[in-house]
Formats: C-alpha cells, structure tokens, sequence
C-alpha cells in the first residue's frame, strides 16, 4: 500500500487513465478507499484477497456476522458459469421445483449446491445421474466446489476465518498417506467410513491407486490412439466421471462438508445474507417500472442506474414470476448479460429500504428526514416523520459498528488510518459548536460512543433490530429531469439562466452523480454519508424550472438528418437508441 497514487505509477504497459478513474471510484463506492482516497480498513483487508472486490466485500462482512459457510457456497456460483443446461426437458423442469427458492437465484443455487453435497456424501445413489435428471452441469458443480475452497482457503491465509479445532478437512495427499493421527493427535475415518490405519483403510488407498494409476493411463491412450472413437466414448466419459468423482472423495472430508453445508436457514439469516450480498453487488440493483402491474409477464422491465430498460434472464426464478417481486423491492444481480437485450442474471430479491440506506454512498433528506434521495436516482418517501427518525439513528449505529468490526479485524495500528478517520473527524468539529441547532436525532446521530468492548454480536442484534422494524415507505426512481429541481443549491454568484436549451439541461444531468454535483448542494454534510436539510419540500421546488423539464422544443438529429420536436425524456431516449445502435455493430 506504499505505492502511491496509481495515476502517476510507472506502470511497464499503463493502463487507460478511464480505467483507472473507474477503479478508484469503484473503490470509494464499496468502501474500500474514503472520498479523499485515502485507504480505509476495508480497503486493506481487500488488499490481501486475490478476489474480486465485490466477492472480497461479502466474504469479508461474511467472517464478521459469522455467516461464511453459505456465502462462500453463493459466491462460489456467481463466479462460475451457470450450471443449469438451457433447454432441458419438462421432467427436469418438474424436478428443479424442489430447490427453487423464491427468494431468487443464489439461494436457489446455495439449495442445488447443498443437496448435491448430501448426495455425494451421506448416499450411494449416482450424483451424476442426480444432476442430469435436474438439468445440471456436473462439471460447474465441481467447480464451484473447487472455487469454493480457495475462496475458505484465502479467507483462513487472512486470518478472516479462524482454522477449526475440529477435524479439519485433509488433501487427497494426507488421506493416501494416514496423516490424520498426525495432525489431530488421535485416530479419525476417512470419507469412505473407514479407520485409517486399518485393513480397510489401508485397501481403500491400494485401490485408490490403482484408479489413479489407471486413469493416467486411459489419458495416454487417448492421446496415442483415435480408433473406436464412437464405441467407447461413452465409456471413457462414465470413467472420467467416475474418476472425478474419487477426487473429489479424497480432497474433501465428508464429515467437515457435513457440518458446514446443507444446513437449513432461518428468515432472518437470509435476510442478513440478502444485505451483505447487496453491500458488495451495490450498485448492482434494478426497481421494477412503475407500469409494470399493467404490463404482460414477457413485457416486464426494470431500470437500473446504469441501463434504463433491462429483462430477467429466462433461467432466472424470477422469469415468468413478476408477482414476487413487490413494489417496494429491488432486484440485485452479480451481473448484466447483453446478447440481443441486456438481462439480468443471478438476483435475488430485497426490500429496498433497509440495504439501500446501509450501504448507499450518499444520503440527503430534507428537514424532517422523511424525504431521502439515495444517490441521486432513487426517492424513497416515509410514511411517518418519528420512524424516519428512528430508522436514520440505526442505520448510522449499524455503519459505525462495521467500520468499528472492519478495524478490529485488522492486526495494524489504528493510526495507519488517520487520514480516513480524520474525514469523520472534521466533520464532528464542524458540527461541535452548533449541534443545538439541529434536530434530536441529528444530535443522537452525531454522538460518539465506544465500541471497544462489544462483541460482534451485537451488530448481528442491531441488524436484526433493523430488519424487523416495521416502516411503511414508498419508493420510485427519479427522472433524470426531476434531479434538476430536487435539491437546494448554492449561490454561484452569476446571473443564472431563465432557461437551459436540452443540450445543456442533459449535460446538467450528466453530472448528477459526480462529486461536484453534490458539493453544489446545499445542506449539512452530517458525516461521510448523510447530508441533512438539502432536499427540497414540495412547496419548495421551483415548478417552472420543472416545467420547462417536459415542454417540447426543436431539435436537430445529425446522425438521422431530421427535425424532431422533443421534451428532456424524450430527448434522452433518441440518443439513448444511436447509442446502443452504435455498441451492437
């Protein structure tokens, strides 16, 4: 972490200065790096997991709320290609009902996962059989057990997941070898049930290698040889199979996989799951269109702060399935597949409000808290001023307490991150002499405690909390034209402009997720997160300036030669389709 900044790194082949940019911002918004970006504890622990940043995110909050086992399991499947074979018969499609989980595509794979395993571990019965009656790729369900590993393997090299006092599980080497007594101080079975160092074990690992020696072999001959393809294929495919299936046998042990997979979960450790998955997917989420209960299921859109129009990918659980995503919920994918329209793939639903005020990179209100804009594309309105209140206090305890755990987790000096702890500090000295001025629970939110000797089950508590609290919201996404007369701005000193042609009001709304667009605001900047006060009341808004948003005015289209006669939306949506026109060829 002393290479400085990356700009101006002397890289042997630099990379695009965009890419860069899109990097460290990437980082600020997951919380790796703070708005100065200087480097914050997550940002450290990341900087020792070879992983994705967004995997990294989740396995790590994983390690603190002691839900490792099926996030490891869930981010193992959205780092592998989907198992599910495309086209698969009705029987099949009838068999998968039994796993599928309404609450979207990574619980679904966590439950094939999960019964695969037991299959493989406390049955004689075929997994490969068993996958192919379900639709599946076995060979992605290896994978994921493969990647699954590395991933619990990283996380214990890190010290983020402390190694078993049990028995833990032996590579195919220990196993072949009886290592086990070594290693735990007492005598153990392997994964076939038998004891190692008895008669049996010790004829087990003799045919083992035979299996072994013999598989070396048929790989030499089909290298050597290419007659008799047709005939024997199919054998050597039900061999090799057969012969993966061993390896998986002797690298893993059936008594951990037990213990740590197929275990049933609570309502609120999935709701957990759902917000630790969110925290390192964000901005990954898509709200259904507020059309969409008067539209048919093979018509159903969603939009996300990327893509205005996007489609639930047909082996989602969700296709097909509008009625279980409601009005106030979000859809958060791992990922946008473009083939002929761009899909989402692997979401799961939640309800909005919880994550989005946990892990949003921005809040505003206004002065009473119940109206908040969340990144300056999604409004979400409370029912009542005294929840919004109560809501807002715990949201602010729950991010402090994380940061709180994310420290403790690292073996450095605190000091190692003054520059990111400085930024909370100025603003709690800029607030100092007038905190009388604000709110209760602006005050209550600016208190400082100390975390110093609570457990990290207490923010397992205080999420609970959060979760079952009962608050009736309504929630839409903002036009871009709406962005332009929601929040209070400062003076510039210039004259402004009675009136901004389209090009202009688009360049407005291009910035609206910059961080000069939220410097213009006016408000209290309450601490990283919260900017209190800079959202406008209805009365406020200034009606004409919103106005003017949706009068149609002339435009010339260079790229089609033609006059048109436009308002801002549709302005946007003529340019929007030159420019997907342009990406497909």
């Amino acid at each position: 972490m002393t290479l400085g900044n990356p700009r101006s790194f002397e890289f042997v082949e630099s990379p695009p200065m965009d890419a860069i940019n899109k990097a460290i911002q990437d980082l600020i918004r997951i919380g790796a790096l703070d708005r100065e970006e200087g480097i914050l504890p997550l940002g450290e622990i990341l900087s020792k997991l070879p992983v994705e940043i967004s995997i990294g995110k989740i396995l790590v909050l994983g390690s603190i709320f002691k839900l490792v086992n099926p996030l490891l399991t869930i981010c193992a499947t959205m780092s592998v290609q989907s198992p599910f074979v495309r086209n698969c018969s009705d029987e099949a499609s009838n068999f998968r009902k039994e796993y599928m989980s309404d609450e979207g595509d990574p619980f679904t794979m966590l439950s094939f996962y999960d019964a695969w395993i037991d299959i493989k571990t406390n049955t004689r019965d075929s997994s490969k059989k068993w996958c192919r009656r379900h639709g599946l790729e076995e060979q992605r369900m290896y994978e994921i057990s493969k990647l699954r590993n590395q991933f619990e393997e990283l996380l214990r090299d890190s010290k983020l997941l402390e190694r078993s006092k049990e028995k833990e599980p032996l590579s195919a080497f220990e196993i072949l070898e009886g290592k086990r007594e070594k290693k735990a101080g007492k005598s153990s079975t392997n994964l076939f049930g038998d004891k190692i160092g008895s008669k049996d074990a010790e004829k087990k690992k003799r045919e083992i290698r035979m299996l072994q020696m013999e598989r070396d072999k048929k790989r030499r001959k089909r290298i050597l040889t290419f007659q008799d393809e047709d005939s024997h294929g199919k054998d050597d495919e039900e061999e090799e199979i057969d012969l993966r299936d061993i390896e998986f046998k002797i690298s893993n042990s059936a008594e951990f996989l037990g213990k740590t997979v197929g275990k049933s979960l609570a309502k609120r450790e999935i709701n957990i799951l759902k917000l630790i998955l969110f925290s390192g997917l964000y901005p990954n989420v898509a709200i259904g269109d507020e059309f969409n209960s008067s539209h048919k299921e093979s018509d159903q859109v969603y939009h996300s702060p990327f893509k205005n129009i996007l489609s639930i990918h047909p082996t989602s659980i969700f296709n097909g399935a509008s009625h279980l995503v409601t009005r106030t919920d979000l859809l958060c994918y791992s990922k946008l597949l473009e083939t002929n329209k761009p899909y989402i793939t692997n979401a799961f639903r939640i309800s909005a409000i919880h994550p989005l005020l946990l892990f949003a990179r921005t809040l505003d209100t206004n002065k009473t808290g119940d109206k908040i804009v969340v990144d300056n594309w999604l409004m979400i309105k409370i029912d009542q001023v005294k929840a919004a209140e109560k809501i807002l206090i715990i949201i602010s305890q729950i991010r402090n307490l994380i940061s709180h755990f994310l420290l403790r987790k690292l073996v450095v000096e605190s000091q190692r991150f003054s520059h990111g702890n400085s930024e909370k500090t100025d603003y709690a000295e800029k607030l100092a002499g007038k905190l009388h001025e604000f709110p209760a629970f602006i005050q209550q939110i600016c208190e400082v405690h100390d975390y110093s000797e609570l457990s990290e089950d207490i923010l397992s508590e205080k999420m609970s909390e959060f979760l079952e609290c009962s608050i009736g919201y309504q929630i839409f996404m903002l036009k871009k034209s709406q962005i332009l007369t929601m929040f209070k701005k400062k003076e510039s000193g210039e004259e402004p402009k009675q009136e901004l042609n389209p090009m202009e009001q688009l360049e407005v709304m291009a910035m609206a997720n910059t961080d000069d667009f939220d410097q213009d605001k006016v408000g209290t900047q309450i601490n990283d997160y919260l900017r209190f006060g800079s959202v406008l009341e209805e009365d406020e808004m200034d009606q004409s300036a919103a106005f003017t948003s949706y009068m149609k005015k002339s435009y010339h289209c260079e790229k089609c030669q033609r006059d048109f006669m436009f308002n801002l939306e549709e302005l946007k949506k003529h340019q929007d389709e030159h420019s997907e026109k342009k990406s497909k060829e």
